[in-house]
Parts: C-alpha cells; structure tokens; sequence
C-alpha cells in the first residue's frame, strides 16, 4: 500500500488537463473497458532431474512434464490441466511449447516456453494459486536455466469483446510518451532489446523522434486497428513485427501480421523468472498501465515525463478494477 509520502505526491496529478494532444477523443466518449483478461508465457531452457534426464528431445521432455503434471497436480488446489504443443483450440489449459527463437542454450537444455490458459485479472486469489502451483512445479520437476534471452509476456485483453480502436491510440500514445521514463527502470540486455523486444518509439522507423505533435497526429489520424498496428509496430523486416516491448498483432484480422490472432496486447519487456512476486507485480503492472493509458483523462503526461512520482501518479490514480489495490503494483521500481 502507498505510504503516506507517496500519497501526498499523488494529490498534485489531479489537474483537469487531457493527458494526449488536442486530436484526442473527448473523454466522455471513451468508455471503461469493465475490466481484463490476461495470460502469460515463461520461456526457459530446460532438462529433466535425476533419472529422468535421458530424455533426449525437447518434444519427449515435453510430453513427460506434462504427463507427470496431469497425474501428480491433478487433486491440487489451482490444477488446471496442461498439453504438449497446440494440440487443442482456444485457452483453457496450460500449454509446454517449444520456443525455437532462443539461442546459445546448453546441450541438453531445450528452449520451451509455459503458457498459461487465461485468467479475469479481477479472480486475484485464483490466478495466483494457479500460477503458483505451475511455477512451483517446473521448479521442483526440471532443471530451469534462464538465458538474457529468456523472456516472460504478458497478454493483456479486455474481459468482454474486442479493444475498442479509440482505446489502443489511447494506449499507443501513453506508450510512446512515457517510454523513455519507464526505461530507465527495466533492466534488459541492449542485444536482446533491439531482436525480441524494441522501442515502440525511438526503434520504431515510422516514429522515432517525432515532436509531440506529429506523434499524436500520426496515432489519431489511423482509421483502423490494422493501420495503427503498421505504425506502432512498423515492420523493420525479418518478421520483426511482433518483437516490440508492446506487440499490437495480435489484435489484428490482417493475416500479415500474426501468426495466431487472440485479442491481445502483449508486453515483452521483463525476464523469464520463477520469483511469484515478480510475476504478480509484472502482471499488475501491464494491465495497469492499460487501463490508465485508458481511462486516465485527468492525469497529465508532462508530470510523468519529467519526473519519477508522475509515473507514479499516473498509475496510481488509474487502477483497474477488481480490487486489486491492496496489490503492490508500483512493480517497474520492485524488480
């Protein structure tokens, strides 16, 4: 919970001032989005234990921790059945996947990611026993090693329908404003960076050093979700699309741009991690800054931009609902 310093810092970000340019929508036309969904994958480099590490394949570990899931887990409090591969449509189980982009992984170490089926960010007590439970699993039933390039997304979409297009320029606008602020806060290698997960902003050719101005003009003047995606995510080639810190393709109809459509904004930034409170706090953090970057028409941008608390107040003022409060979501300064 914010201390009572923090909170006295917060009072000064409630100005009547339109935190985007005067292009923006009017905020009483922005709706709420009544809440959110989410998922995430954890990529690891992995082995089997003890007498189990003759597995020789990446797919034969797979089948086995997942078999061993499926039996041991399966009276546990947050069990939640689990597959190998995309065997079956949609999100309800927890998936062990091959993840073929890692590199420089130890003989004997696969590259495979978790991805978790999704969860209503308002059911707190249930994704975190869920999680939990898997987390603590793959820890005590595989050897894990996490590379730089070990990364841990979270999926973020809204609880009901579709992102409404005048929420993503919303969102895209608070991502590049406040980029260079929240930089200064994640630690991430330079080389993994700019392959797996780039400035929406200043790495982004379509965008990169725009005044103001021009930044919100080229944001509020798409007229659909497929022309906002090839601004803030502008292909540098390569299929190097997705591999923003904020990928926008998947909420795109257009085939160009994803290779499964699922109604999500993905952040990239964090590391892979088996710590359950970096993981909350990271999940807390990107579906909060969606939902400010949303909702959050009486906090000013130029407060966030020049100085730590506006980030801060920002947020703050900003929460999403589900009661999740009490969580300790200031996590970019946790982690």
């Amino acid at each position: 919970m914010a201390s009572t310093a923090k909170k006295s810092r917060i009072t000064k970000h409630k100005k009547q001032t339109r935190p985007l340019d005067s292009v923006e929508e009017e905020p009483s036309r922005v709706k709420d989005p009544g809440g959110y969904r989410f998922g995430i994958e954890l990529e690891f480099l992995m082995s089997a234990k003890g007498s189990d590490n003759q597995l020789q394949t990446g797919e034969s570990l797979r089948q086995h921790l997942v078999q061993k899931w499926n039996q041991k887990m399966k009276n546990e409090l947050g069990f939640i059945p689990m597959e190998s591969g995309y065997s079956t449509p949609g999100y309800a189980k927890w998936r062990l996947v091959s993840e073929f982009p890692l590199e420089n992984y130890s003989q004997g170490k696969w590259p495979l990611e978790i991805v978790s089926p999704i969860f209503y960010y308002r059911d707190i007590d249930n994704w975190q026993k869920c999680i939990f439970l898997v987390v603590g699993f793959f820890v005590n039933h595989a050897e894990l090693e996490m590379s730089k390039e070990c990364a841990f997304h979270i999926h973020v979409s809204p609880a009901e329908g579709e992102w409404d297009l005048v929420w993503l320029k919303r969102i895209s606008m608070a991502i590049c404003v406040l980029e260079e602020r929240l930089n200064g806060v994640h630690s991430i290698d330079k080389r993994v960076q700019e392959k797996f997960c780039r400035s929406n902003f200043q790495s982004n050719p379509l965008l990169q050093e725009r005044s103001r101005e021009k930044l919100a003009s080229s944001i509020y003047d798409c007229k659909t979700v497929e022309e906002l995606v090839d601004i803030i995510n502008a292909n540098p080639g390569e299929d190097g699309q997705r591999s923003y810190a904020w990928n926008f393709t998947g909420i795109s109809t257009d085939e160009k741009h994803t290779r499964r459509q699922n109604n999500t904004l993905e952040y990239r930034i964090p590391r892979a991690t088996t710590e359950m409170t970096t993981i909350i706090k990271w999940i807390v953090f990107a579906v909060t800054f969606v939902h400010a970057s949303v909702t959050g028409v009486e906090s000013t941008y130029q407060d966030a931009e020049n100085d730590p608390d506006g980030v801060d107040g920002f947020l703050m003022e900003n929460r999403p609902p589900g009661g999740t409060d009490s969580l300790c979501w200031e996590c970019y300064k946790a982690v």
